[in-house]
């Protein structure tokens, strides 16, 4: 597959563009080098932006389980021989809680250096993680309602949770994507009932 060179100037732009929880991954081989990760993305780790330097300084896969590591290669041999894009997820480590499963969305945008470089975005996988345990914990007060939120904001697609109470659909927890949807600011009532 011809991929077209990535200059510097476009490594630039792409990173201006990128969401939140996005990098840029060349691979060398064996090796997934990170060119880029964006301010978020050691979150979803659990970690400090130094500490997933840290780790993942060999090889950004060093960041995924060793047994989902075949598969996601398989998932990245597979791109790269015909383009396709990667939906995937599975397990990474976690600095506190041993590991959470995300889920990767990425394509290929060409080449440095004779190596195929991929943008990815990330996020968590609210069904095979702790998603469940978020909103059970959020039925039970306040510190359920902080582990909601937080989870919540780590998705960088519109997600809100809200209640109905005395007719009106309340937003309890919308994340930024949402509220720069609707036009509202933090904590200000979206929807009334007509």
């Amino acid at each position: 597959m011809c991929l077209m060179e990535v200059t510097e100037r476009d490594l630039e732009l792409l990173k201006a563009a990128a969401p939140a929880n996005s990098a840029i991954y060349r691979i060398n081989g064996e090796a997934v080098e990170t060119l880029y990760m964006a301010p978020e993305l050691p979150a979803l780790n659990g970690m400090t932006a130094e500490e997933y330097r840290r780790v993942s300084e060999r090889s950004a896969l060093e960041l995924v389980l060793p047994e989902d590591r075949a598969a996601l290669a398989e998932a990245v041999r597979r791109s790269l021989d015909c383009g396709a894009a990667l939906d995937c997820s599975f397990r990474v480590v976690h600095k506190t809680l041993g590991s959470v499963r995300v889920r990767l969305e990425a394509r290929l945008c060409g080449e440095t250096e004779g190596l195929p470089l991929f943008f990815a975005v990330f996020a968590s996988a609210p069904a095979e993680s702790g998603a469940s345990r978020g909103f059970a914990a959020f039925c039970g007060g306040a510190e359920g309602a902080a582990e909601l939120e937080a989870f919540v904001n780590n998705i960088p697609v519109g997600v809100g949770v809200f209640s109905l109470a005395d007719g009106k659909v309340v937003p309890c927890v919308s994340n930024r994507p949402l509220r720069e949807l609707l036009g509202v600011s933090y904590g200000e009532e979206a929807f009334k009932q007509a």
